[in-house]
Parts: structure tokens; sequence; C-alpha cells
């Protein structure tokens, strides 16, 4: 279903490498309103547990801590490219 917003899958991060961990939170940040729609559509499936499921990560993931935190996640991850970089 996020492929289809996407055009992609979002992947999983490498625990190990700081270049795919900064790009994966940039990536998710910029592709938050999709994953929100996709979410939305299938919190309206007929299937009881993946719609549950879909609706409680929705309410997680549009909470103002969880928003503010993945913001200043952003910025930090902006402010210490240069130096990631290396």
């Amino acid at each position: 279903m996020l492929g289809l917003h996407l055009g992609c899958n979002l992947g999983s991060p490498c625990q190990t490498r700081c270049f795919e961990q900064r790009d994966s939170v940039l990536r998710f940040k910029r592709n938050l309103p999709a994953i929100t729609k996709a979410l939305e559509e299938i919190s309206e499936w007929r299937e009881d547990i993946y719609s549950s499921q879909a609706s409680m990560l929705i309410k997680s993931i549009c909470d103002c801590k969880f928003i503010v935190s993945l913001l200043r996640l952003s910025d930090i991850i902006r402010v210490m490219l240069p130096f990631l970089n290396i």
C-alpha cells in the first residue's frame, strides 16, 4: 500500500551505518504525508487486525510530541551533516 503512495518502499535502516540512519529519518520526514495517507486507507480495511494497527500508528505519528521530536531530530541531522560526510 505504501508503495502506491510513495512509488517505492521506505526500507529498513542499517543499525550500524550512520549515513543510512540519517537518510532514513529524512526520508521518513519527507514522506510523512504519504505514509499517513496510506495508513488511513489501511485503517478502513475490513480486516480488523490491520485496520486497528494502522489506526494506532496514525495516532502515534500524528501526535504532537512525535512530530516535534521528528523535526528536532531532522534539525540535528542537518547541523551534523557536514561532519557525517567526512
